[in-house]
């Protein structure tokens, strides 16, 4: 809406969402000649406080390699193969976090890159020691009957098509992408991603604390996704919408086609 008086009076506190006077002015058609209701300046009108220097090919980039990174290293310590493993790559990776912010928000670990990194040489650990333990019960036969590499490769090919196609069309259709997402969840999952960076509480069992907080009652809600957004954050320095566009993204470009 146009800026009026009221807006500037003293004790007045610009909302969030609103647009600071930088990116548009209310034109007063009685001062300054102006003609018009409003003027607009510095596109894209996105807000500042909600974007940060991230691009778009390197935020998704980065997110796709943080979904698959970590659960592939974990599918390797499990001595599965390279393609294998990376297809199963964000499975394990939402599994490690899953596995491991519970336990840190019961005992009041702080969950940020640090403690992440910390439990996943923890799994990596638990995963080598069962796999040397559990050796002798492998299925040779049944490794042996692998797909060879020319289907692997066709199945990768179109793996890799899909996900060029679906970030293509994100691209194109997302030219104001660092902006708050307008669907339906959008305030809450980026508040969950702020409340995780700010209090370091990213266990499912303690989402009550953000969504109810006059009486703090217990609410349990998947967070899994949005501690891993938190994780961006907290190594590219972007801004929570930004990390749960990105990685929205991310899962769509990769998930779907892999699947």
């Amino acid at each position: 809406r146009p800026t009026t008086g009221a807006d500037h009076a003293p004790g007045r506190r610009r909302m969030p969402c609103q647009p600071p006077s930088s990116v548009c002015e209310y034109r007063d058609p009685t001062r300054f000649g102006g003609t018009g209701p409003r003027e607009c300046r510095g596109r894209p009108g996105h807000l500042g406080s909600h974007t940060s220097p991230v691009s778009l090919a390197s935020g998704v980039l980065i997110a796709l390699l943080l979904l698959v990174v970590p659960g592939a290293i974990v599918a390797r310590a499990a001595q599965l193969t390279w393609p294998v493993a990376v297809a199963v790559g964000p499975a394990l990776t939402y599994g490690v976090v899953a596995l491991a912010i519970l336990p840190m928000g019961a005992i009041g670990i702080p969950w940020n890159a640090w403690t992440a990194l910390l439990a996943l040489v923890l799994v990596v650990i638990l995963v080598t020691i069962a796999q040397l333990a559990l050796a002798r019960f492998r299925d040779r036969s049944a490794e042996e009957r692998a797909p060879t590499m020319g289907p692997g490769l066709v199945v990768a090919a179109g793996v890799v098509l899909g996900a060029v196609f679906i970030l293509y069309s994100a691209i194109r259709g997302m030219p104001n992408w660092q902006s708050i997402p307008s669907t339906w969840d959008a305030v809450w999952h980026a508040n969950t991603v702020r409340f995780i960076l700010e209090t370091g509480q990213a266990s499912p069992t303690h989402m009550g604390d953000l969504r109810n907080v006059e009486t703090h009652d217990a609410l349990y809600y998947p967070s899994t996704f949005h501690a891993l957004a938190a994780i961006q954050v907290h190594l590219t320095g972007a801004a929570p919408t930004t990390a749960y566009t990105l990685n929205s993204l991310a899962a769509a470009v990769w998930l779907f086609p892999a699947s």
